[in-house]
């Protein structure tokens, strides 16, 4: 009997068929980049200072300018080094109104009068130099709202948790392809709809519909893309989505720089699932989906399908029934409960817990740095295409790292690039503040923070594939991708902490990054070992690992074993070593 793998081996000829099918799917990754982070642009925070009826009304607005009304109506903070958005001088301008002299008058009411510092009155002025409308401008989210701004960014990422909890199940049902394509068109439909919101709570909502209809479509695409690919492909097949998510940053900056209102550039931004809806219509279900659910005569059929659009050569014999049927009986009886098996086991329920650890923080730090594109020196369009480039590249040099490597040690040392960078450019805008070179050596800083964080997170997806076992494989990335979507829930009110305290929100991104560095750096090596089966073997195969660690003190664990706890035959402990 043959096993799938060799199936597919045999089918996929030259290869062609095959590498097209799988970019195809993985092109997902253009618009997840534009749902996912589209709040840097449709949700962005202008310029802004307190509306002054007396000094913004039409006939004054063009009388004063923008630096005269600031220096003389608007505190300044010190910490945050601008003029405050939430307070103004409580200077009494209603003489001012209609006075074809404003610019004295507001002059001669300022020099004769002592006021105290208040909260903005009439809501605020938003600067027009960059956007012509966001969402936080058109609902004034700042100050007292800025919190809706932030909580409306986690609502779609709870939304990303939802969609991340039910995919994988609805996908293991009903089909990769199925689900690929109700989630392209729901993102289609409800992304547009999105765009006409006629108030906060309403767009809230869509956007969390958005999230939970389009990511089980993302981590179909994914699954798929693994399934359907040769064996040496599949590290390149796993990191595609994240080259394509990258290459995605860097399209969105080129639309928002031509859409400058939200709502057109929201349904621009939906419109990119909508040539993978037709395309859709074009790809085979996966044959090993069709396998696991006993649909041999289609899988024979797609397997057929592939090999003849692979040129592939010879004859073979293609029957999946006969040959996989026992195999899969084998399999089902083989273990239980994937999620009570994992943490019915010490180790392993130490392990799975440390990987969800670091994949929130991986999660948080990137997010973090990815929606934070504005808050950084130069230009918003180019910042966030920088930090699109810099995804491409990471996961890019990924697939040579991790055979070079290995994914635990590439994994550490992206962590601890992502953790320093972010801490050295905390201190260089700080210490630095006001000097123009020494702030574009911190955005530099920040680029290699997500190039880090890019890196760490793609590598993730390989590395605990290779840590868990076939019977729980999908259970462990379960799990940690909703820790990640905890991390990114977090990861708005993280960054609000910088209009209050500047320094912060970097801080505490460095310094947990090196916190997960460590965390990972307990994880088992896996390059060069062959792919975990059963339960039993991967708990001696943590076990092993965690009392050799330089970590086990810390997680008061004896390097020694104790024969007593003896519970699986020594011959199943460790995987095979490859030739």
């Amino acid at each position: 009997m043959r096993s799938i793998d060799t199936m597919l081996e045999d089918c996929i000829g030259n290869g062609r068929y095959q590498a097209a099918i799988i970019s195809l799917v993985l092109l997902v990754g253009i618009p997840a980049a534009f749902m996912q982070t589209a709040t840097v642009f449709i949700a962005a925070l202008p310029d802004a200072r307190c509306w002054i009826e007396a000094v913004d009304n039409d006939t004054a607005s063009d009388v004063l300018s923008e630096d005269v009304i600031k220096s003389a109506l608007i505190p300044y903070d010190e910490i945050a080094q601008r003029y405050d958005r939430c307070h103004m001088f409580n200077y009494n301008l209603t003489g001012c109104e209609g006075n074809l002299n404003i610019s004295q008058c507001v002059d001669d009411v300022t020099n004769s009068t002592s006021p105290n510092i208040g909260d903005c009155q009439d809501g605020h002025h938003f600067s027009r130099d960059i956007f012509e409308s966001t969402v936080a401008t058109e609902w004034d989210l700042l100050c007292g709202r800025l919190t809706l701004k932030s909580g409306s960014t986690s609502v779609f990422y709870f939304g990303v948790l939802a969609g991340s909890i039910i995919g994988g199940a609805l996908s293991d049902r009903f089909g990769r392809i199925l689900i690929y394509k109700i989630g392209l068109l729901g993102g289609l439909v409800v992304g547009i709809a999105v765009a006409f919101s006629p108030n906060y709570h309403v767009f809230s909502l869509l956007r969390f519909l958005l999230a939970l209809l389009f990511k089980p479509a993302s981590l179909a695409a994914v699954v798929y893309a693994l399934e359907v690919s040769r064996e040496r492909w599949k590290t390149t097949a796993a990191l595609g989505y994240n080259i394509v998510y990258g290459l995605g940053c860097v399209i969105m900056s080129g639309l928002a720089i031509f859409w400058r209102n939200w709502r057109p550039l929201q349904i621009a931004f939906s419109l990119g699932f909508l040539p993978l809806v037709l395309i859709s219509f074009f790809l085979p279900e996966s044959p090993r989906w069709l396998v696991s659910k006993g649909k041999f005569v289609e899988a024979d059929k797609t397997l057929k399908l592939m090999r003849k659009r692979n040129h592939a050569k010879g004859v073979v014999d293609l029957n999946t029934e006969r040959d996989l049927a026992p195999d899969k009986r084998e399999v089902n009886k083989k273990d239980g409960n994937s999620l009570i098996e994992t943490f019915s086991r010490p180790y392993s329920r130490m392990m799975t817990i440390n990987n969800m650890f670091v994949w929130m923080i991986t999660s948080l730090v990137y997010y973090g740095i990815s929606l934070n594109s504005g808050a950084l020196t130069g230009n918003i369009y180019v910042n966030h295409a920088l930090g699109g480039v810099m995804e491409f590249a990471a996961c890019s040099l990924c697939i040579v790292a991790i055979s070079k490597f290995g994914c635990r040690n590439w994994t550490v040392i992206t962590l601890v690039l992502c953790g320093l960078s972010c801490l050295l450019s905390t201190i260089a805008l700080h210490v630095g503040a006001g000097v123009t070179a020494i702030k574009y050596v911190g955005l530099v800083l920040a680029m290699s923070g997500r190039f880090g964080s890019s890196a760490a997170f793609a590598v993730l997806y390989v590395h605990t594939v290779e840590l868990f076992p076939t019977s729980g494989r999908n259970t462990a990335l379960g799990l940690a991708s909703m820790s990640a979507r905890i991390g990114s829930i977090i990861t708005p009110f993280t960054l609000q902490i910088q209009y209050q305290v500047p320094w912060l929100t970097q801080a505490i991104f460095g310094f947990t990054a090196l916190a997960a560095a460590c965390v990972a750096y307990s994880f088992p090596e896996t390059k060069d070992n062959s792919l975990l089966m059963t339960f039993n073997e991967t708990e001696k195969y943590f076990e092993k690992n965690l009392r050799s660690s330089k970590m086990a003190k810390i997680y008061c664990i004896s390097g020694k074993r104790d024969p007593d706890e003896a519970s699986v035959d020594e011959e199943d402990a460790l995987p095979n070593e490859k030739l």
